[in-house]
């Protein structure tokens, strides 16, 4: 059984992917998906192994695709009252 895709029928040629993580499940959520591109930070512990399993299972269903990991950068969110 194929399980059902968020951007299926909407008609997009693209998506962002940005500091996603990519489980096991991930070709499967995947499947017909339009062209992702993704952006994670070398830095973040957390998802260091994410941009290599999302480069494969996008390349296993053969997903146009563009991951980039900035080496020098985190993940951070601002604190409060900054900003």
């Amino acid at each position: 059984m194929r399980r059902s895709n968020i951007l299926d029928g909407h008609g997009f040629s693209v998506s962002s992917v940005n500091y996603s993580l990519a489980g096991k499940n991930a070709q499967d959520a995947l499947r017909g998906a339009c062209t992702i591109v993704a952006s994670f930070g070398g830095r973040d512990r957390l998802l260091r192994t994410a941009p290599q399993r999302l480069g494969r299972a996008l390349e296993a269903l053969r997903i146009d695709h563009d991951i980039k990991v900035c080496p020098d950068a985190g993940y951070a969110l601002p604190a409060p009252g900054r900003g």
